[in-house]
Order: C-alpha cells, then sequence, then structure tokens
C-alpha cells in the first residue's frame, strides 16, 4: 500500500497546533474526528495516518475503495486493542456503540480533510520597508524592499504592495519599488496594502562641484543583453488563477546581467493578462505566450488555461457500518477547504512525497481515499 501522511497534508495550510483537531469525510458524508496527536505525534502502535491512493499494483481512481484512510502501524494490522491504545475515547470507534470496530475508522472515498483550528487565521499586521532612510544625487536610483508580517510576527510570502512618491517631482517609484531621483528635495516612500502602510524618507540633493577634477575610472565593458530566460517555460492554468512568471538577462557568453528592468506582455489578454512585475492572471480558456522584453531582445513562455469545471453531482458509496451522529461544536466553523471535487487539475506542482508502506494480513479491512483536500478552519470564540 503506498499513500500521502495525513500530516504532510494538512502542512499545506498551515498545518495543526495543540488542541486543534482535523475531521475527514467521505463523497457519501460519512466522517470520522481525529486529534492533533494521531496526526503529528502518533504513538508507535498506531503508526502514521495514511491517505492511500494505491494498494497491490492498481491505482485510483482504478482502487475501487480509493482514497482510504489507512494506520500504518509497522509490521503489524492496526487493531481493536491498538485503537483503544492510541486514540482518545472522543476518537474511538464503536459499531452499534458498543462493539470496538477499527474498521469503522477508516474514511473511504474521502473527499476533504477540515483542519478545526484554535488559532485566528494569519492576517497581514505590519510592513517593513528598507532602507528607511536614503540620500541620492539627481539621477541616483534605488532599489525600496518591502517585508509583510502577520499578527504573530511571521513573515507572510506573496505580500503585493503599493509604492507611492509624496512628492514626484523630487523622485517617481514604480510599481516594483524602484525610485528614481528627479530634482533636489525631500519625499516619502510609502509601501502599502490595504489598511496597513510603511514608509520611508529619500532626500535629493545637487553634485557638489570641485575645482580638482576626480580622476575618471577607466570604463569596463558594457555587456550586450542578447537573451531572456522566462521561469517557468511553460504553465497550466484554471480560469481565475495566477502564475508568477520571472525574467533572466544574458550576454553572448550566458553571463547573467543584473539589474534589467523587463516589460511584460500577454499575447491574447483575452486569455490572461500579465502585470508589470510578472504576474499571469487566467481570465478564460484558451492559449497565450507571456513575453519578457528589454533592449530589443524579448523571451517568452506558454500558458494554457482551462475553464471552470463543473461542479459534479455527489455520488452516495457506501462504507462500513453507520457511526453514531456526530456534529462539530455549534461555536467551530472551517477556516479553509481544499477540495477536490471541484476544479480541473492545473500542472503537477510540488506536493508531499509519497511513502510506500507494506501492512503484511492488512486485506480488506482498510482501503484507499478520493480526491483530497486539506482545509483550515477557525474555532470560533477560542
Amino acid at each position: 500500500m503506498k499513500g500521502t501522511d495525513v500530516r504532510d497534508i494538512c502542512d499545506l495550510v498551515g498545518g495543526m497546533s495543540a488542541g486543534d483537531e482535523v475531521k475527514i469525510r467521505a463523497s457519501d458524508g460519512f466522517y470520522r474526528w481525529f486529534g492533533y496527536e494521531n496526526i503529528y505525534d502518533p504513538p508507535s502502535r498506531q503508526g502514521p495516518m495514511v491517505l492511500c491512493w494505491y494498494r497491490d499494483g492498481t491505482y485510483v481512481p482504478d482502487y475501487e475503495d480509493g482514497m482510504q484512510i489507512v494506520f500504518f502501524a509497522g509490521d503489524n494490522v492496526f487493531g481493536n486493542r491498538d485503537m483503544y491504545e492510541s486514540l482518545a475515547p472522543e476518537y474511538r470507534y464503536n459499531y452499534s456503540s458498543v462493539y470496538p470496530s477499527t474498521n469503522g475508522l477508516s474514511v473511504r472515498d474521502a473527499s476533504e480533510i477540515a483542519v478545526y483550528s484554535t488559532m485566528e487565521p494569519p492576517e497581514l499586521h505590519s510592513i517593513e520597508v528598507s532602507p528607511a532612510d536614503v540620500t541620492l544625487d539627481i539621477g541616483g536610483e534605488q532599489r525600496f524592499a518591502g517585508v509583510a508580517y502577520d499578527q504573530y510576527g511571521s513573515e507572510m510570502s506573496d505580500t503585493v504592495f503599493t509604492w507611492t512618491s509624496s512628492d514626484e517631482t523630487v523622485g517617481a517609484i514604480d510599481c516594483t519599488g524602484f525610485f528614481t531621483a528627479i530634482a533636489a528635495g525631500e519625499t516619502t516612500i510609502t509601501a502599502e496594502n490595504g489598511a496597513v502602510t510603511r514608509t520611508a524618507v529619500v532626500t535629493v540633493t545637487s553634485p557638489v562641484s570641485t575645482s580638482t577634477p576626480t580622476p575618471t575610472p577607466t570604463p569596463m565593458p558594457t555587456p550586450v543583453l542578447t537573451t531572456i530566460a522566462i521561469s517557468p517555460a511553460s504553465a497550466t492554468l484554471n480560469v481565475d488563477e495566477t502564475q508568477q512568471f520571472t525574467a533572466a538577462a544574458y550576454d553572448r557568453d550566458h553571463r547573467e546581467i543584473p539589474g534589467v528592468d523587463f516589460t511584460w506582455t500577454s499575447e491574447n489578454e483575452t486569455v490572461g493578462a500579465v502585470d508589470c512585475v510578472g504576474v499571469f492572471a487566467a481570465l478564460s480558456a484558451g492559449k497565450t505566450a507571456v513575453r519578457a522584453g528589454a533592449e530589443g531582445v524579448v523571451g517568452a513562455a506558454s500558458v494554457v488555461v482551462f475553464g471552470r469545471a463543473p461542479t459534479p453531482a455527489p455520488t452516495q458509496t457506501p462504507t462500513s457500518a453507520p457511526a453514531p451522529a456526530e456534529t462539530p461544536p455549534a461555536d467551530v466553523a472551517p477556516a479553509s477547504v481544499i477540495s477536490s471535487q471541484s476544479a480541473t487539475p492545473p500542472a503537477p506542482r510540488a506536493t508531499p512525497e509519497s511513502t510506500g508502506f507494506k501492512s503484511p494480513g492488512f486485506g480488506a479491512t482498510f482501503a484507499i481515499i478520493g480526491l483530497v483536500v486539506a482545509c483550515a478552519v477557525k474555532r470560533k470564540g477560542a
């Protein structure tokens, strides 16, 4: 049997903290709850909780019971006593509320994994801008950088800032944070995202003339741009998804040329548009090319956009004996959900590494689980 550790799936949406719970639900509505310890610190007699997608040479979807939760308890089959020793009473399963049955823990045809968290979702709390204070001569240039932090002090990646200069007669700044000094004076640079802002100060001065000329250094040969490479070279997206492209400039000897400003364009803007920093937004199904140009040289990457896939009607798949009706606490609501039933898959992306396990005698005790989604859910009132 092979599959993906449920812990790795939870990590895709920020992981879990002590006290958090996971709800794993099948496509027919059957579900089971598990605690933080069973996902992130399982006892040895339980082993990792695995979302299986392969058994005996058969992969999902041909694996009829897939995808399915299975406890990889080393060289032993996870039995009723293992359940009693490994799981807290509220997470155990008893058939007809009387007879212990580990088979009742193995959710088949799983369609959703939800993390019910005791922590508030991260939100933008502050921005740091560097440098905070700079002095330039007229014609000087400076690249400003912004870093976003959430309420827990953790850095938030992929945050986009709006850059402005309070006095554009003194200096102007573009959407990437690149400032150019125009005239003597002082201006304030602001990085903004929503209601959160941070500023830096730029002082522009006129060059001071001297009676003694300064020796002119021997100029280095100016590199000639000959090639532009775009990464990734191709991308497959669904409508409303985005893709960050980056460009690198090279000379005739394939040495990278730093500090090159690129102009980004989309060959077919009805399919998708690209902004000044290379972020492509898919608008409608079709094909287009994303191009980055500078100094008369152009590099290109291909993009294929698929339309939104219709949400399939849920199918009723028999599972093991029905469990007693359970509902999550009234004050708990999912914070985020990743659903495997609602979107046409994009091009392959980095995912947790699959791990193979062998379990003699496991037989039909557990099968493997459907399309998976991980979600983070906030417990209200926490």
